[in-house]
This record gives C-alpha cells, structure tokens and sequence, in this order.
C-alpha cells in the first residue's frame, strides 16, 4: 500500500511522543533546544499532529510541558526509561476500549521519541499499517539494528508490559524478545526513509552538528 491512508484508519492509531526522559548527556532540557525555528518537542508534536488523528504527549510526570497542547499522560512507574511510558499511554487507550467503545477503536499507539528532529510521520503512518495482525513493528536502520522508539505497539502488549515492569524488566528490547513483531526493513518503507531519519539529539556536539547542517 503506498500514498497516504484514509482518514479513518489513521483515526484508530494513536500517536505518542515521548518527553518522559532527563536531558541526563546533553546537561540541559533537550527538548527546549530550538531546531530549526522551534523547540525540537514542540515541532515532533506539530508534525505528527498534522497527519495523525490523535497524538498525546507521553511525560514522566503530570504538568511537564504545560505549554505543548496535547493530551498529556504521565508515567504511571516513572524513572524506568521509555517502557514506563509505552505503559501509561496502552494502559490509557486499554481503559478507554474496555469503556464506552469509541469509534474507531484504538488499536495500539506510534511511539516516537521527542529527540528525532527528522523523525517522519508518513514513515509512522507506514509503520502502523505494515503493524496489522502484530504485536509490535519496528524498523531497523541500515546497520540492521531495530529502533523500539519509533514503532508501533499493540494494544496486546500492555499485559508483557506490566509483567516486565513488575519483575524490574526495563529494556525495550526485552519487552519485544517473545511478542509477535514485524521487522520493518528501509525498503519496507520505500521513499519514507533516509539516512537521517532514526537521527536522535542526545548531547551537544550531536545538537551542534546538526543544527548546523540545517543553516
């Protein structure tokens, strides 16, 4: 399937931006840093919010990133790293699905980490289709290695989630160890994919450098 999808199967995939992490190598709030003209959070949250039905801002804590207008959901096991937010936000679409069912039901959630400045929503919108009948989809850069912070997540996988957290499992990688995933290969993705696009801003000579290429 190429091109864009219809609006009503985008509706049943949420978009969740990670923000939960603490800036620890770049000795600063990261997300701040301004990339391009905006705050490196703020344009993630603008460009997926464009493409995807709903899109919600994953934080370690309630009130974090006031000023970024998404729904905010906090970490309910927060200091773990990035599992504790992939939890909140499937315990969260978990509750509503088991509510008054809307329409369409959620399926799972696109994570994406707040520190991938070319990180590309059409990529993610790829992702989560090539994601159907999976637990998980992840895609792989060139070097064959997997990417847990851009990929889709099933719904199915909030119970591996809570029993990893509950036994001090953090790694994503662990999570994903016996769960039924698709490996999304560049290729997969077609004209979707770049070199660039798994580029994540960790410390400053990273941030100096590519704020610099955009000039």
């Amino acid at each position: 399937m190429t091109g864009r999808p219809a609006q009503a199967d985008l509706n049943a995939y949420t978009a969740a931006i990670l923000a939960g992490g603490k800036s620890t190598r770049m000795g600063r709030d990261k997300l701040t840093l301004d990339f391009g003209g905006a705050g490196m959070l703020a344009s993630c949250a603008a460009r997926f919010s464009a493409r995807f039905g709903r899109v919600v801002l994953s934080v370690a804590r309630a009130g974090d990133y006031p000023d970024i207008g998404l729904e905010h959901i906090a970490d309910i096991h927060p200091g773990i790293g990035p599992i504790a937010g992939l939890h909140a936000v499937l315990a969260a679409l978990a509750a509503e699905a088991g509510a008054e069912a809307p329409t369409p039901a959620p399926k799972g959630v696109f994570l994406c980490a707040a520190d991938m400045p070319y990180a590309s929503p059409q990529a993610a919108e790829r992702i989560c289709l090539l994601g159907e009948g999976y637990d998980a989809c992840v895609p792989e850069d060139p070097e064959g290695r997997p990417e847990p912070l851009f990929a889709w997540y099933g719904l199915s996988l909030l119970p591996r989630a809570e029993e990893a957290i509950a036994k001090g499992r953090y790694k994503m990688a662990g999570l994903l160890k016996e769960a039924h995933v698709r490996i999304a290969a560049p290729t997969d993705l077609k004209g979707l994919w770049d070199a660039k696009s798994l580029t994540n801003i960790n410390d400053p000579e990273t941030y100096e450098r590519e704020k610099n290429m955009l000039q």
